[in-house]
């Protein structure tokens, strides 16, 4: 389980529709940062019905680098594999 020392913020643009981010979504993310020994700063949701983003913002104490990202990335890819949500994902972009 992720161990960070501030609250991760999990909030969703403004849409026609209003779009909820599973807890097993929320868990998925948080894990992966964990795993890649990152801290997960934000997760914010755009779009709505099957073409939504996930922006995944991460940081650490010296900062991040394109394979922080891709551990991210490849790590709530694994998590969400065969999810029904992944499939109303357009796009993970972790930064």
């Amino acid at each position: 389980s992720a161990h960070f020392s501030f609250s991760a913020l999990f909030h969703l643009h403004r849409s026609s529709v209003k779009e909820t981010l599973p807890d097993h979504v929320r868990t998925a993310i948080t894990d992966a940062c964990s795993d890649a020994g990152v801290s997960l700063i934000e997760v914010v949701v755009r779009g709505q019905a099957r073409q939504l983003v996930l922006d995944v913002i991460i940081d650490t104490p010296t900062g991040i680098d394109h394979d922080h990202c891709r551990a991210v990335s490849r790590g709530i890819d694994a998590r969400l594999e065969n999810d029904p949500f992944a499939d109303r994902l357009r796009a993970v972009d972790v930064s």
